[in-house]
């Protein structure tokens, strides 16, 4: 795991680690409120990566 996937904020759920040599394990959504809890933390690990420059952000 990268070094900011593990943050405590991005920490993957319990059980759902990648383990080499076997599928990448998956999530299925229970309800509507997991797709966007799903989505506003992939918005986070996104920013941690923003870099801002006179020219603009990217």
């Amino acid at each position: 795991m990268c070094e900011a996937c593990s943050t405590e904020s991005n920490q993957a759920p319990q059980g759902m680690a990648y383990t080499p040599g076997k599928p990448f394990p998956t999530h299925h959504a229970q309800n509507a409120s997991d797709y966007l809890n799903a989505a506003l933390s992939a918005e986070r690990w996104i920013a941690t990566f923003e870099h801002k420059t006179p020219e603009g952000i990217f």
